[in-house]
């Protein structure tokens, strides 16, 4: 493997990069209280607050 040299291919990359965006855009656009958005997770219970 001493002569393997990573070459990342443009369109992974541009991908990736892509997806991130889109990911910190939803980070920022998200509620405040993490717990809101937890709840509107279907299937999602939050075992440490239970009734």
């Amino acid at each position: 493997m001493s002569d393997y040299n990573f070459e990342p291919n443009p369109k992974v990359v541009q991908q990736v990069s892509a997806a991130a965006s889109q990911f910190m855009a939803g980070v920022k656009a998200a509620p405040e209280d993490p717990k809101d958005s937890l709840a509107d997770i279907p299937g999602f219970e939050d075992k440490e607050h239970e009734d």
